[in-house]
């Protein structure tokens, strides 16, 4: 029987990448708090490796890791190459992301524009605001005559916007388009041919908002009182596709390809047309951050998962969102990312090990065993009403452990807590998974006499959804109100749950 300092040791030992991850954030979070230059980053990193050849000790690894997260964020922010003054630049509009009564906006990239009568490249990405008379889309590259508006970081909205990347917004009216460029993008053309193939279904004009968003990311068309419906429901996250949704994939893919696992190699192959799957869903999803960041994410942790024990998914993980720092240090700042990262980390750690405490003894196994070989018929009807309380056991635990580990960043970021998915986040997330699966085999596969069975399950599924988020917003209630954590109270509650990550370490051995 080991002690529990041993039993924490064993844990840390089989997921090194557990020490790896925070000391890369910390790099990141250095560079940016003293605002660290390319050079000296790039120093730092040249330093520290040069001590890692010459001192073979974990403590040179570790600052070469934490000097790597701070070369990630500079090499980056490097790029962040806007124009100063009013002049000629070319944009790219990549995703439209809002439409109201005056405006729509659209996520967008400065390609390059006139700096001194020359052609100046830049990467940056900016917000484009366009007038409702002016005749944009996703996809289309435009010349316009306009200047740069800079966030102001002093403010909340301007920091947010900051550390997503987003170094400004152009507004653009018909007056300074200059010219256009309509180039192909295999995304947009996707999605467009998928919004025609939902668009066929006759659908309610609430039901078909929600479908449409949930399944191929496009949320301009939701009213604002659906919006406040669902954010008050505790589930604004199921309109914003993310690796939820992904994952709803990623299962379904993964359900129907299980007969490969009997063949020789067969669960490489599976792996892979599930990668495969997962980007053919990033495409109809037009390539948005977003989805893009979540089939990485899932890209990375199958790869490192395969290649590796079974019992090393948090190291998995930790692996994945190093990775994905290491590739840009400034999602570290990403609401989406973030909230990702710590629902699945508590999944891994506390929900699976819970779900884990209340698995059948093989003694009961046995019985149960007798009676199906005594009892065929009762014993098929009593093993399927255990499975689906088991998954609704499970479900339950998973959608807990997620809504609670999330509670203090959504409250920091947003101002605003609603401790209804606690209670309903379980069914919602259910009711998103079929409306999203339903939505995606009608838009690859639309036979019309299917249209009917569609139009059914999508019509009830996410009619269930809005009734249950309407319900949950109605009047005045004690599991829905205003809170805005300090950062420090955040960062408190965060150690809080980190030292309770360890108590479960202590009194769980884990398997060599």
């Amino acid at each position: 029987m080991n002690s529990p300092g041993d039993n924490i040791l064993q844990h840390v030992q089989k997921a090194p990448m557990a020490i790896a991850l925070p000391a890369m954030a910390t790099g990141i979070l250095l560079a940016d708090t003293i605002n660290i230059p390319l050079w000296g980053a790039m120093l730092f990193l040249v330093a520290s490796l040069a001590t890692v050849w010459l001192w073979r000790h974990p403590l040179p690894i570790l600052l070469f890791i934490i000097a790597t997260g701070a070369t990630s964020l500079c090499l980056r922010r490097s790029c962040e190459n806007i124009p100063t003054h009013h002049t000629e630049m070319e944009i790219r509009l990549k995703q439209l992301i809002a439409e109201d009564d005056d405006s729509r906006i659209f996520l967008a990239d400065i390609v390059a524009y006139n700096k001194n009568g020359k052609s100046q490249n830049s990467s940056s990405s900016i917000r484009a605001i366009t007038s409702l008379d002016t005749a944009c889309s996703a996809g289309e590259r435009l010349v316009v005559n306009a200047s740069v508006h800079r966030h102001n970081p002093t403010t909340d909205f301007g920091e947010y916007m900051s550390n997503k990347g987003i170094t400004g917004y152009v507004r653009i009216t018909p007056d300074n388009i200059l010219r256009r460029q309509n180039a192909f993008s295999l995304g947009i053309w996707l999605q467009e041919k998928a919004k025609q193939r939902i668009n066929q279904l006759n659908l309610s004009p609430s039901t078909k908002s929600i479908a449409t968003a949930i399944s191929i990311g496009q949320r301009s068309q939701i009213p604002h009182t659906q919006r406040s419906h669902y954010t008050r429901s505790g589930s604004a996250h199921l309109l914003a596709i993310s690796g939820l949704h992904v994952g709803f994939v990623f299962i379904f893919i993964s359900l129907l390809l299980t007969p490969l696992a009997a063949l020789g190699h067969g669960t490489l192959w599976r792996m892979l047309l599930c990668i495969i799957f997962i980007w053919c869903y990033a495409a109809i999803a037009a390539f948005s951050p977003s989805v893009v960041r979540a089939a990485t994410m899932f890209t990375l942790f199958l790869l490192t998962f395969f290649f590796s024990s079974r019992s090393l998914a948090f190291n998995s993980l930790c692996a994945t969102a190093s990775l994905m720092l290491l590739w840009d240090g400034r999602i570290l700042y990403d609401i989406g990312f973030l909230l990702s990262c710590i629902a699945v980390m508590a999944i891994v750690e506390w929900a699976a090990p819970i779900s884990r405490c209340f698995k059948t003894s093989d003694k009961e196994k046995l019985n149960r065993l007798r009676y199906m070989l005594q009892h065929p018929i009762q014993g098929r009807i009593k093993q399927l009403g255990r499975g689906i309380g088991r998954w609704i056991f499970t479900g339950t635990i998973v959608s807990f452990v997620a809504n609670i580990t999330t509670l203090p960043l959504v409250s920091l970021h947003f101002g605003e807590v609603s401790l209804w998915g606690i209670i309903v986040g379980f069914t919602m997330v259910a009711l998103c998974s079929v409306a999203v699966i339903t939505m995606l085999t009608w838009a690859l596969i639309p036979i019309p006499f299917l249209a009917p069975l569609v139009e059914f399950i999508v019509e009830n599924s996410v009619g269930a959804m809005n009734a249950i988020a309407e319900w949950c917003a109605s009047g005045e209630s004690l599991l829905s109100f205003t809170l805005q954590l300090e950062k420090w109270s955040c960062i408190l509650i965060y150690v809080a749950f980190l030292l309770l990550t360890l108590i479960f370490w202590s009194f769980s051995q884990k398997k060599s």
